[in-house]
């Protein structure tokens, strides 16, 4: 999504998603990670996502309106809620053509080490108690506790899997 430098290679030609349903292997598929692009240092960050961070589209790190700098080569990069309604579109349309049994799994508290709450953060979760809340976690208004992705993630997926399709 964000022209990761350590994601898909571009000479890849394959899809996500797509194997395991073609062949009707079952599956189990969860979007773990999804609440972060890892890109490259900060200064090769397009302008785009810097403007996107200063003006409040794009969360920043501890309301610095700037992104995570994960070390010197990694910069994290947290979805907008239009591009979780892009993949959710997307996983969507990869499932409902599905052949075998699947199933979905959405963690609502979180896809990842970072994106957690100061309250479960612990070492054995990755991100360790004190440093407050991961840096990518963003806490549904409505429901305090989850995150505000997978609840989104959640009602959309709903609307959009087809009738054989469960969440």
């Amino acid at each position: 999504m964000y022209n990761s430098p350590y994601g898909i290679p571009k000479s890849w030609k394959g899809e996500r998603l797509s194997s395991a349903s073609i062949m009707g292997i079952p599956q189990i598929v969860c979007p773990g990670g999804l609440d972060q692009g890892a890109c490259g240092a900060l200064p090769s960050l397009p302008q785009e996502y810097l403007d996107d961070f200063k003006c409040g589209k794009r969360k920043g790190y501890k309301d610095t309106r700037a992104p995570y700098i994960h070390n010197e080569g990694v910069t994290i990069m947290v979805p907008t809620l239009d591009e979780i309604a892009e993949l959710s579109e997307y996983i969507a349309q990869k499932l409902n053509g599905t052949k075998g049994p699947t199933c979905f799994i959405i963690p609502m508290r979180g896809w990842s080490a970072y994106d957690q709450s100061e309250e479960t953060a612990t070492r054995e979760r990755g991100w360790a108690a004190g440093n407050g809340d991961g840096p990518t976690w963003d806490p549904d208004p409505e429901f305090p506790m989850w995150s505000v992705r997978a609840t989104l993630m959640r009602r959309l997926l709903r609307e959009k899997f087809s009738t054989a399709t469960k969440i």
